[in-house]
């Protein structure tokens, strides 16, 4: 069952290894088009670079020759990897993607039930945070850029936002979630299969919540204060169904009300 669902998601077995030097402190090496063996290396610190910088201020915020300077390399060794700032975002963007899709990978695909899965998630996010926080900085900011101009990434359960709706530089950008919001509604699926969730949930219904969850904690992970991770210990409670201690009603208190799913109607006499 696991072989279908990496097969369903090519991208997520691409690796793509960051550079070892702390983010921030990079200090120049060279000017200019790099030497051939240095290239991938070079290529590589200037897509964390990018990941860095387009999350801390905006896609409209910096400049090539700002990222540039801050990679350690002269602007035009930057033009000889990406035609355009445009094309310098979307491989940003997409190795976001992929590295998210390493942790799903490793954290969620590993384990055949819903409730491994979903607390899987959970520690994705978790690994995120605590060792690769570039890579959750950069996926809020997408979402920021996206509601500020249309609809945003990956919410709902039908193909991306058509062209047009969203920033030009976050369309191409979002080729790249394509097979982890693909991904997202094959594990929904399997679940059913195994009448894992409850039987009037329909598909739709569950992937939206799963990725407005999603969204949730991306937006929660722009703070960085230190309510983050209790945050995620308790998602995990609230998973398990052991986040509300259940009590008897009071007398006089309210009753669930006419149409929820705990509602149930009276019969007519």
């Amino acid at each position: 069952m696991l072989r279908r669902c990496t097969a369903s998601v090519p991208v997520l077995s691409r690796q793509w290894t960051a550079p070892t030097q702390p983010w921030g402190t990079m200090a120049p090496e060279r000017r200019g088009r790099p030497p051939a063996a240095d290239s991938a290396a070079t290529r590589a610190r200037v897509v964390l670079t990018a990941q860095l910088q387009f999350a801390a201020r905006g896609y409209n915020g910096v400049s090539m020759d700002q990222i540039a300077a801050a990679a350690g390399v002269n602007v035009r060794a930057i033009y000889h990897y990406f035609s355009s700032k445009r094309a310098l975002f979307a491989a940003a963007a997409d190795a976001t993607f992929e590295q998210y899709g390493v942790h799903v990978v490793e954290r969620v695909l590993v384990h055949d039930d819903v409730l491994g899965r979903l607390h899987g998630f959970v520690d994705v996010y978790r690994a995120l945070y605590q060792h690769d926080r570039h890579l959750l900085a950069f996926l809020s900011f997408m979402l920021i850029e996206s509601i500020d101009e249309g609809r945003p990434p990956s919410v709902g359960t039908g193909p991306l936002p058509a062209s047009g709706t969203l920033p030009k530089h976050i369309e191409p950008a979002l080729v790249s979630a394509t097979p982890l919001i693909a991904m997202n509604r094959l594990l929904i699926e399997q679940a059913i299969e195994r009448d894992e969730l409850e039987g009037s949930v329909g598909v739709d219904a569950a992937v939206t919540l799963l990725q407005s969850i999603g969204i949730g904690i991306g937006f929660a992970a722009m703070d960085d204060d230190a309510a983050f991770l209790p945050m995620l210990d308790a998602l995990d409670l609230l998973i398990d169904g052991l986040l509300i201690e259940a009590k008897p009603r009071r007398r006089g208190a309210a009753k669930p009300l006419a149409g929820t799913a705990r509602a149930q109607p009276r019969s007519k006499r």
